[in-house]
């Protein structure tokens, strides 16, 4: 469904594909992410009547290494690196996050993970809290619940081949934008926005899953920035309801 920014209208499809490999000792991830920006009412913009982007795309891949530093209290160290664009790969649309924690058992059903760790993005550097509580009920009921930041869920495994999702998350991303771009040339646009949803997983085979489900995009934020990194302009983007498969 559109959102509102600015008084014209945001229509928004995304598409991505991603790759995971995953051991007891170690994560990677590697992925693509493309977007189709539609905006109406383009005269209420002030871009001379233009829409301020049409695509934008991103590459994005993670490492995760987990290991036992004493007792049974694993230790972590994450690595992420991504890459936003509008119409061409650019270094200057260059990520990345670096983390490290532990993981503290808390008692036959609970995990307290602390860590922290910095963000570096074309605009800024921030600091990055890892705070998150699991919990994982007896395995014949199904049932995980993951409180944290930037994401919480909590699941229920009804059959080996599917599983039901409740997910609350921060969705955003960094976008280096063209040189001739008609808001900020050669500058970033920035998006962040809280999102909720309820999924279903469906697991036919091992190693192949497929998730569908509805979600509700809550307010958040589109910021422009100029080429040296100042901000230019910030908008207010209404919540919207989407889909997701």
């Amino acid at each position: 469904a559109p959102q509102t920014v600015s008084k014209a209208r945001l229509s928004m499809a995304r598409e991505a594909v991603r790759v995971f490999y995953e051991t007891s000792h170690l994560a990677l991830d590697m992925g693509f992410e493309t977007g189709q920006y539609d905006f109406s009412r383009t005269g209420r913009l002030p871009f001379g009547g233009r829409a301020p982007f049409e695509h934008l795309s991103r590459f994005e891949g993670g490492l995760a290494v987990q290991g036992g530093l004493w007792s049974d209290v694993p230790g972590f160290l994450g690595l992420r690196g991504d890459l936003g664009y509008e119409d061409a790969p650019d270094l200057r649309g260059l990520g990345g996050t670096a983390m490290a924690g532990l993981a503290i058992p808390i008692g036959r059903s609970w995990l307290l993970t602390l860590g922290g760790g910095a963000s570096l993005t074309p605009v800024d550097v921030q600091p990055v809290p890892v705070v998150a509580l699991r919990y994982e009920a007896p395995a014949d009921t199904g049932i995980v619940v993951d409180l944290g930041l930037p994401r919480t869920e909590a699941s229920w495994r009804g059959d080996s081949w599917w599983t039901l999702r409740l997910t609350g998350e921060i969705d955003g991303g960094h976008y280096r934008l063209a040189d001739d771009n008609p808001a900020a040339k050669g500058g970033t646009a920035a998006f962040f926005s809280p999102r909720a949803g309820l999924f279903v997983d469906l697991t036919p085979m091992p190693g192949l899953k497929a998730s569908l489900g509805a979600h509700y995009a809550l307010p958040g934020t589109l910021t422009l920035y100029r080429e040296s990194g100042s901000e230019l302009e910030r908008y207010d983007p209404g919540g919207a309801p989407g889909a997701s498969l």
